[in-house]
């Protein structure tokens, strides 16, 4: 087992490998796996012992590295934790990102009337992306910054995005960002917690 493991699963589907063993069998079996969960790496003559242990010690070696990846995944989220990136860190989002800088540049109009009035046609707005009609301003990133999630996970949701044929029927590129990086979290966590017998089926 692995460094710092304090425990194991069985399954109830195990206990027809137990039922079909005279009772002796059975309880060398479950100290045999005992053994084998504790390292002490368990050998015996017993061909019926061998034979009844052998799917149990190939689910538990399933399980060890489930639980590897799942700890691993864990450790990097944790270490990500929300925490900001430096503006020295920050890197290129996606190919996109000239047309970004060019859609950011304020359009000015003046027109010199008899008032001098002044026409701002950008409405003050700080456009982070645009995709057909929709648009999510500056504001609206940090808003899903402080909702915690990742500039990397919101650019690549907003990448989606604009692959995804059906944006064009969306009316807030900012909710259907915000829905799908829920969605994602939430598939995320239903595969850290699914039992390794639904890993098959994916």
């Amino acid at each position: 087992m692995a460094k710092d493991k304090k425990s194991f699963v069985m399954y109830c589907d195990q206990q027809s490998i137990f039922k079909m063993l005279p009772d002796e069998i059975a309880g060398r079996l479950i100290k045999h796996i005992l053994a084998y969960v504790n390292d002490e790496n368990p050998v015996t003559d017993d061909l019926v012992l061998q034979l009844a242990f052998e799917p149990i010690k190939m689910q538990l070696k399933r399980d060890l590295r489930h639980w590897d990846e799942v700890r691993g995944k864990r450790s990097e989220s944790g270490k990500l934790g929300g925490r900001p990136k430096k503006q020295t860190e920050a890197k290129k989002a996606n190919g996109f990102l000239e047309k970004q800088t060019k859609a950011k540049k304020a359009v000015n109009v003046n027109v010199n009337v008899t008032d001098n009035v002044n026409v701002n046609d950008n409405d003050n707005k700080d456009i982070y992306r645009k995709i057909l009609h929709l648009e999510i301003t500056r504001a609206e990133v940090d808003k899903l910054i402080a909702d915690g999630y990742t500039i990397d996970q919101i650019d690549d949701i907003l990448d989606r995005a604009e692959n995804w044929k059906g944006i064009a029927n969306k009316r807030s590129l900012y909710l259907t960002a915000k829905n799908w990086l829920s969605a994602d979290i939430k598939k995320i966590t239903a595969e850290v917690y699914r039992t390794p017998k639904e890993n098959f089926l994916t």
